[in-house]
């Protein structure tokens, strides 16, 4: 057995020894925490974590992910001692302000594919663009909605977007939930949308008050399994739909193609997909 894997492996647990670290074992004081204090140059430990953000955003995320200034040593140390690389290094935990990720995939490492593994709270929005895949895994509930305008924005968690809308004009979507990925509301201008229905059936996008398709060229791409009869498949719900997509395709995980009949109705969309042969 790999002792240092298993250590490892579990990434709530290495967090929270981490932080055990960080506060010395110590017990909180009885004083109020200061406001977030990112000590100045310290941007430049996050350069290479995160090449496609700005100076200022990884100060941000810095900021987000500290510990509370209220224990001995720490309060003394000018913000130096609150900083939580480990944290920091899945990203945002807050979105303070709205927030603009350009990831340009022909730069490679982490340009061309990212995880934020935080739980991203706040009153900001997410605008997603480039061509690099960044896949949000969080138990998400920021506020202001997510708009993606490039590249790949991948829902690893049923939460992945938020509380808000999901507004796509450009790039692609894509839903790699175990659950049904929820917003507020979809709104669908071009673009592509991805469901996995490999990994779990239920898949779906679930917009607890309209869904709009209201461009001319959306897509809808279906990842499904080894098919040998016909399967529906619910892959939109909501208290409204408007629209339709212009093109859907399904391929199972040996690239074979399918044939594909959407039922659109009041309240949602079912795909039947069939064997083509």
């Amino acid at each position: 057995m790999d002792i240092e894997a298993v250590r490892y492996s579990d990434r709530k647990k290495m967090k929270e020894r981490y932080r055990e670290a960080l506060t010395y074992g110590f017990e909180p004081l009885d004083e109020p925490s200061l406001a977030p204090e990112v000590p100045k140059g310290a941007e430049v430990l996050l350069a290479s974590r995160f090449p496609y953000l700005t100076n200022m955003q990884r100060r941000t995320v810095l900021a987000t992910t500290e510990i509370n200034s209220n224990y001995p040593v720490i309060n003394k140390s000018r913000g130096w001692g609150r900083l939580n690389l480990v944290d920091a290094a899945d990203g945002y935990a807050e979105f303070n302000g709205n927030i603009d990720v350009n990831m340009d995939a022909s730069d490679g490492g982490f340009n061309a594919e990212d995880y934020w593994r935080n739980d991203i709270s706040g009153e900001g929005r997410l605008t997603k663009n480039g061509t690099g895949t960044l896949y949000l895994t969080g138990n998400n509930t920021y506020s202001s909605g997510t708009l993606v305008q490039g590249g790949s924005l991948i829902a690893a968690s049923p939460t992945a977007f938020g509380t808000n809308t999901l507004y796509v004009t450009d790039g692609n979507v894509e839903i790699s939930t175990k659950e049904a990925l929820t917003v507020s509301d979809f709104v669908m201008e071009g673009g592509e949308l991805t469901i996995d229905l490999v990994t779990n059936e239920n898949a779906q996008l679930k917009a607890e008050n309209g869904i709009y398709l209201a461009g001319v060229d959306q897509v809808l791409h279906l990842h499904v399994p080894i098919l040998k009869m016909p399967v529906s498949y619910t892959v939109l719900t909501s208290n409204h739909l408007e629209g339709e997509f212009k093109e859907i395709n399904a391929v199972d995980v040996e690239g074979n193609t399918y044939i594909v009949a959407m039922n659109y109705a009041e309240n949602g969309a079912v795909v039947t997909v069939s064997p083509s042969s």
